[in-house]
Order: structure tokens, then sequence, then C-alpha cells
């Protein structure tokens, strides 16, 4: 019954079946002494079909066959990490989309007012001409029409967008000057972050090994002299030359014993 409730929560769709990668993902947090091989090998046996999806007792001969060694207590906690590791991909998608929203807002305050402003003035310095007034009866035209801008018009219109770059251009140098002088707080990403860690997990991983296997060789003549010279140290006998002992055996002292006279 156990087993069931589990398939009814990795259901996360409600669509009566749960994909075999998803299982596969679930038993790496489930069963901690299956390797990938073995994985592979119980949810081959288990899908029957071979379609890659799992109904509802398939998932249940698969739990009986893999984790019925499993607590009860320890299948709960695996399955809240399996469901918080699932979700973890759309909660990252759904910050990054929070943070370019926001990044968008942020440069909209600046880059509409600019654009309207912009407009504003390049248009109230253009001059437009029609013939209405001169001849009524032609058909009316399209678009925008005859129209010009004198030299005036174009120099005033040039002044907002170059106070803008001028503004663009201080706060860049600004930015660039505080980063010299190491005046922002901007640490790595965490994409950055992420792939040191890994290639540093990774390193260390190798060295633990190439330990291990080291580990495993016969200890070198010299550490085999101290341990043989540590546990064989005695007492009784000075070091012998080079700083090495010899073993020497107690020595039994003789008992004396006294007759009293009767």
């Amino acid at each position: 019954m156990f087993y069931e409730r589990l398939f009814f929560q990795m259901d996360l769709s409600a669509e009566g079946v749960v994909d075999n990668a998803q299982m596969k993902r679930f038993l790496a947090y489930a069963n901690l002494e299956m390797d990938a091989h073995a994985r592979n090998d119980a949810l081959a046996k288990a899908d029957v079909t071979g379609d890659g999806k799992m109904v509802r007792w398939e998932f249940v001969l698969l739990c009986l066959d893999t984790l019925s060694a499993v607590p009860i207590s320890e299948l709960e906690i695996a399955l809240t990490n399996y469901v918080a590791a699932a979700s973890a991909h759309e909660r990252k998608n759904e910050a990054r989309w929070k943070a370019a929203a926001k990044a968008i807002d942020v440069h909209a305050r600046l880059l509409l007012p600019l654009a309207y402003l912009i407009f504003v003035v390049v248009h109230y310095n253009t001059q437009y001409h029609d013939y209405y007034a001169s001849d009524p009866t032609r058909p009316m035209f399209r678009n925008f029409g005859d129209s010009s801008m004198d030299a005036r018009g174009i120099g005033l219109s040039l002044i907002v967008p170059s106070i803008f770059v001028l503004v663009l251009l201080s706060w860049w140098q600004a930015r660039a000057y505080a980063r010299r002088a190491r005046l922002l707080d901007e640490g790595p990403s965490s994409e950055e972050i992420l792939a040191k860690k890994k290639s540093s997990f990774g390193s260390k991983a190798s060295s633990t090994k190439a330990l291990h296997a080291k580990a495993k060789v016969a200890p070198s003549p010299r550490a085999a002299v101290a341990a043989d010279a540590a546990s064989s140290a005695s007492p009784h006998r000075p070091p012998a030359k080079g700083g090495l002992t010899r073993y020497s055996p107690p020595q039994v002292l003789p008992r004396h014993t006294s007759r009293t006279n009767e």
C-alpha cells in the first residue's frame, strides 16, 4: 500500500504513468547501494512493454524488487529530497525570468522616457508640408507626406541623444574605475562556482583514489623498520646503532626465599 501511495505522489501530472528516467532518479535517492547498471537492469526488468513508462503495478513490482530492504522512513525522506530536486529546475527558471523582468523594468524606466523625449524633440523640429491649403481638390496622401528639417532642427534634435551618450560613457568609465580599484563587490556567478566546484571535486576524487591505491601497496622499508622499532623498543636495552632497537626478552629475576628458624 505504501508503494501505491508512493506512485501517486511521484505521478505529478496525474497521468497514471511514471517515466523510467524519473524512477531511475528516485532510485538514486532511495537505494544508495545500487549503481547505475543495477538501476538500468531493474528498470528493464520491470518495464514489461518496454515503452519507457511504468504503470502502477509495474511500479509496485519494481519497488518490491529494489526497495524492500529500505525502511519506510528513509523512503519518505528520499521522496522529499527527490521532489525538491525535481522542482529545482522549475524554481531556477522562475527566478531567472523574474530577474529578466526586473532588469527590463529597470531599463524601461530610463529608455522609454528617453525615447519619448527624443521623439517629441524631433517631431517639433520637423517641418511638414501639404497641399490642402493651395489645392483642396487633390486626393488625400498617405503616410507622412513631404517633410523636412533645417540645420537648427537637426542640432536641437541631437541635444538629448548626445546628453544620454555622455551620461552613459561617464557611468561606464566610473564603473570600470571602481572595478579596477576593487570598490565593487562582484563575486563569481553561480554557474562559475558550480563549474569550479565540479572540477575541483573531480581532481580531489582522482587524488583520493590514487592515495587509496597507494595505501594498498606494501609500506616502504623505512616505514617498516620504523614500525618495528616502535613496537619492539625495550626499556632494558639502549638503542642499537643507527637509532634502531632490537628485541630483548624481559629479564626474569630470581626469587629469593627465606626460611625462618623453627
